[in-house]
């Protein structure tokens, strides 16, 4: 028995899945950042997962990235320079966000050092 679902059902099932996702990175988030504050963070995940799949992020790994740094980092993806180098050709948005990741974590890393040096 095939089962056929109208788009209406589909996206109220669209919806039902990416908040319980939003609800289960929140949970993390929460638990691995203390200090953080909540008021607002549920609204603000769920704003950046539906930005993170506007522009074409489908990978778990990076939606669940994509979040962790919306937590600590507020609107980090609406900033000039994210937006141009998520709109470099030649990747895709997963491989260019992957991207960005490694090259913000390689400053952060060279920053310490060069503080730690001086």
């Amino acid at each position: 028995m095939e089962l056929e679902l109208s788009m209406e059902q589909v996206a109220g099932l669209c919806a039902i899945d990416a908040k319980g996702f939003v609800q289960s990175i929140e949970k993390d988030i929460v638990r691995d950042y203390p200090g953080l504050a909540q008021a607002g963070l549920t609204e603000r995940l769920a704003a950046a997962l539906t930005r993170a799949r506007a522009i074409e992020i489908n990978e778990d790994v990076n939606l669940v990235h994509f979040l962790r740094t919306e937590a600590v980092v507020p609107s980090f993806y609406k900033q000039p320079g994210f937006c141009r180098w998520m709109e470099k050709p030649g990747r895709s948005a997963d491989q260019r966000f992957h991207d960005f990741l490694q090259v913000i974590h390689w400053k952060l890393r060279h920053e310490t050092h060069q503080q730690q040096a001086e």
